[in-house]
């Protein structure tokens, strides 16, 4: 019987795919970014919750994020109010909210309005990587496929 072993970093394939990160914080922004960008992922960055409403509403679909990254604590709108303004659009990508708050009603408001994850805050960089990584997964199409 083989012996399992924590996954690591460089055993996942590389899944890249368009990614976009929405908070207010400039540092958490661009190391989110920095990181991301370093796995190969296609980063686009805004910083509040307006800015991330136009960006869902308003992308073309040939370019719009496979995956949102979206602090719940946003000006304009909240990422817990973006997430509800668009639940249920189609095309809409999945959104992972970030919070430094993740108690019951937080958990519930984000489990009824279509998060697909809540991560904590402060988190891991690198737990964040491996959250986007296997969540892109079943959007990567290789160059091979690509026809």
């Amino acid at each position: 019987m083989a012996v399992s072993r924590p996954v690591e970093l460089e055993d996942l394939p590389a899944w890249r795919a368009h990614v976009l990160v929405a908070t207010a914080d400039a540092a958490e922004r661009a190391s989110i970014a920095d990181a991301l960008r370093k796995d190969g992922h296609l980063v686009s960055v805004v910083e509040d919750g307006v800015e991330l409403l136009e960006h869902l509403d308003g992308a073309d679909p040939t370019s719009r994020a496979q995956l949102v990254l979206a602090d719940v604590e946003l000006d304009g709108f909240t990422g817990l109010e973006v997430l509800g303004m668009t639940d249920g659009t189609p095309g809409r990508p999945p959104i992972v909210l970030l919070s430094s708050r993740v108690d019951l009603p937080m958990r519930g408001a984000a489990r009824q309005f279509g998060a697909a994850a809540l991560v904590p805050k402060p988190f891991d960089i690198d737990e964040l990587r491996l959250l986007v990584g296997s969540m892109l997964r079943p959007h990567y199409r290789s160059p091979a496929c690509a026809a």
